[in-house]
């Protein structure tokens, strides 16, 4: 998402257990799928989001811009130029909404979480 408006990102999170963040790895699976082992095309909602999920497959992909989508080429057989990471930086705003989502998956200290499975207890063999 680097160097892209990070509301995608934001609402993608706020949608979380489903949207895009979870729906999109479909669409580009079933876009694989159907390639012909050579190039995959299809369309796709046109989001920050979407073009950064499509950047970061291993391919050389072509992206056009078609209104409220864009198209899509994948070239299977040939491998992605490198891009650099571009740094994000996130607003004062942001940096709260994810700390916000970030803690409600956190369980609380507790006896009774303990109890109820939480934590590594004596013994973390994962």
């Amino acid at each position: 998402m680097g160097g892209r408006d990070l509301d995608d990102l934001v609402s993608a999170l706020d949608a979380l257990p489903g949207g895009p963040i979870l729906e999109m790895p479909l669409v580009l699976l079933r876009l694989l799928e159907d390639g012909n082992g050579d190039n995959a095309q299809g369309r796709m909602t046109a989001t920050a989001l979407a073009q950064s999920y499509v950047e970061a497959l291993p391919f050389r992909q072509e992206v056009m811009a078609d209104g409220e989508h864009f198209s899509v080429t994948l070239y299977l057989t040939e491998p992605a130029a490198p891009i650099p990471p571009a740094r994000v930086e996130l607003t004062a705003d942001t940096t709260a909404h994810l700390s916000e989502l970030a803690a409600r998956i956190l369980v609380p200290e507790s006896e009774a979480s303990r109890l109820a499975g939480a934590g590594a207890g004596l013994t973390d063999n994962d």
